[in-house]
């Protein structure tokens, strides 16, 4: 697993690399931040927001074989 730091440099990376590349129409420019969604984002000015989450392994399915269905039969047609 990642350390905290690492996730928080990333993000930084992330962030940077996309103020460089955002322009908008208006005169002012978009804002690029992360931003952990947990209240309301603004919408008065344009914003790209950069969300980061976590995902883990299940480990109790880990090893189970995958699950497959067979396709539906197509409709007989007469």
């Amino acid at each position: 697993m990642a350390d905290y730091a690492v996730v928080g440099d990333v993000s930084t990376i992330i962030v940077r690399k996309h103020r460089g590349c955002v322009r908008g129409p208006a005169p002012v420019p978009p804002i690029v931040e992360p931003n952990d969604l947990s209240d309301a984002v603004p919408v008065a000015v344009s914003r790209l927001t950069v969300f980061r989450y976590d995902i883990s392994e299940d480990p109790a399915s880990r090893n189970s074989p995958p699950l497959r269905s067979a396709p539906p039969d197509q409709p007989a047609v007469h």
